[in-house]
């Protein structure tokens, strides 16, 4: 149990200030629930976000997001307001920020104060290359002007890391520049009114409006025009961080519905007593099960392998979010009308299910991971050596970002060690068509890819070069749950490769009913010991809804 579980208490305990009917109510208001924040203080959450050699408990991706977790879990808004979105921006500043600037956002974490991350603007989207807000030389130093529309904390922040156009030609990759902005000045941007969201209510959507705004030329992070080098280095780590931020919220759902179904009577027994039922509750683990190993995976590959780090991140950030989509959904069904109330044991799920379609595509959406990925696949998916088997808890190097290369220099070697581990027999007798279909996969892959012509790989992509990408990254959840077998196949990662192998070749699979009754009961399990549905099995603080 992490102390944050402890803090943050049993969701489900009436007398808890931080359980169900306060995050919902807080919800409503579009508020956090009241207390959490000096709660996170007094922790010191902030120092979670800042490297150990600039004060603070940041080691590893892989422990951010098993820290994250339990907040994600409570209440996505709480979690992307008070850290992620700050470490989105942090990241920047510790990419290519000079020593000063490093320090001066360490302390701002450290003392609980957010910082906003200013790159998109409305009318680009995610081509942030095209953005207008532009940063004039005035003096040696410069003045801001534009706006920043949709951003998170634009009211609350203490500092900006703002994506600004220094460039004068109007096109190519150095036209802009990052800047951190004191948003507590005199001179400061004015920020704009809160926009009201469907999801994450509790997230302060605003947006800032520079004009003619002073900066000093020493805010500038990093040399001029390096803004999107600096963005695609720090999306490597940020996306693969966003893309295990959705594990806690899915988690805490199949809680209350396998909760719901063990107690809900139906035709004379319990709904959990339906195969339907017991292969969605299974399945959803699974799911869940599987997502955790690629967001694993990919941290660990920013550490040992960061020279492939742009293509597994891009990969976490699309595909995890693809894989607990579809476990969500297949959850709702199972709680049926109880998905529609605001209020009550189960409206937590509803919650998070509205939370987590906009947490998905928070930061780069899906289609924008996809063509960080497209450019490389040629080479990536060409044969070369493979990685040496990951040993978990084992110390990794420390997170290098001077490591982080915009483009894989050859093969894959996580996709090389998935080919070598298909040439040998599966672990389990149920997984002889599963390996067949993998190993198809991995060899069409290859092929497939190596047939792309240069016009298929930029934003005019056909829709079949995108689904290469799509294969790519499931084939990397495959890799980090067969990983996960080691002479042993626990049900939920049998049941986990049925459901990859499904995804991958488009068709219909039944596992063996042994095994999902297997994983099934592993539900069960966990949940009357009162542990978590994650790769630790740790214990957690709750009780049935």
């Amino acid at each position: 149990m992490t102390i944050l579980d402890t803090l943050l208490g049993d969701p489900y305990q009436s007398a808890n200030p931080y359980g169900v009917a306060d995050v919902l109510e807080a919800d409503e208001a579009r508020e956090f629930t009241a207390g959490t924040l000096t709660l996170l203080d007094d922790y010191g959450f902030g120092a979670e976000f800042v490297p150990i050699a600039l004060g603070g408990r940041f080691t590893s991706i892989e422990r951010l997001v098993h820290v994250m977790r339990p907040v994600f879990g409570r209440d996505a808004s709480l979690g992307l307001g008070y850290g992620l979105t700050s470490f989105m921006a942090a990241v920047n500043v510790y990419a290519a920020g000079r020593t000063d600037q490093q320090v001066a956002v360490a302390r701002t974490l450290m003392s609980g104060r957010a910082i906003s991350v200013a790159y998109h603007e409305s009318d680009h989207g995610n081509d942030f290359g095209a953005n207008d807000l532009v940063a004039t030389e005035d003096g040696g130093n410069y003045r801001l002007n534009g706006a920043k529309n949709v951003i998170n904390n634009a009211d609350r922040a203490q500092s900006a890391v703002v994506f600004a156009r220094t460039g004068t030609s109007g096109f190519g990759g150095r036209e802009h520049s990052l800047f951190l902005v004191d948003l507590d000045g005199p001179d400061s941007p004015a920020s704009t009114p809160r926009h009201l969201s469907l999801a994450l209510r509790g997230c302060r959507l605003g947006g800032l409006s520079f004009r003619n705004t002073p900066v000093d030329a020493s805010t500038m992070i990093g040399a001029p025009g390096t803004a999107v080098e600096t963005a695609l280095t720090s999306f490597q780590v940020s996306r693969c961080v966003a893309a295990g931020a959705g594990l806690g919220p899915v988690d805490e759902s199949l809680f209350a519905v396998a909760g719901f179904a063990t107690r809900r009577r139906l035709y004379g027994s319990d709904l959990s007593d339906l195969p339907h039922v017991k292969h969605t509750l299974a399945s959803s683990f699974a799911d869940l099960m599987a997502a955790e190993c690629m967001v694993a995976d990919s941290a660990n590959t920013l550490h040992e392998l960061p020279a492939f780090g742009s293509a597994h991140s891009a990969a976490a950030k699309y595909i995890v979010a693809r894989i607990l989509e579809s476990a969500m959904s297949d959850l709702s069904v199972v709680l049926g009308a109880r998905f529609y109330l605001r209020t009550g044991p189960y409206a937590l799920f509803g919650k998070h299910f509205r939370d987590f379609a906009a947490l998905a595509i928070g930061h780069a959406g899906g289609a924008a991971c996809q063509l960080a990925i497209l450019p490389q696949l040629k080479r990536l998916t060409s044969q070369g050596d493979a990685a040496p088997k990951t040993v978990p808890g084992a110390d990794l190097a420390p997170l290098n970002f001077g490591s982080l290369r915009m483009f894989a220099p050859g093969p894959d070697p996580v996709l090389n060690r998935l080919r070598v581990s298909l040439e040998s027999r599966p672990v389990h007798p149920a997984l002889t068509d599963v390996w067949q279909i993998l190993t198809q996969a991995l060899l069409d892959l290859r092929s497939e890819s190596a047939a792309l012509a240069p016009h298929d790989l930029g934003v005019a992509a056909p829709a079949a070069a995108m689904r290469l990408t799509e294969r790519y990254a499931l084939l990397l959840v495959t890799a980090g749950i067969v990983e996960r077998l080691d002479g042993d196949a626990p049900s939920w990662a049998v049941l986990a490769l049925y459901r990859t192998a499904e995804r991958i070749g488009g068709i219909r699979l039944e596992p063996p009913q042994h095994v999902v009754l297997e994983t099934f009961t592993d539900v069960l399990r966990r949940i009357q010991e009162g542990r978590a549905f994650d790769l630790r099995a740790r214990t957690v603080p709750r009780t049935m809804p």
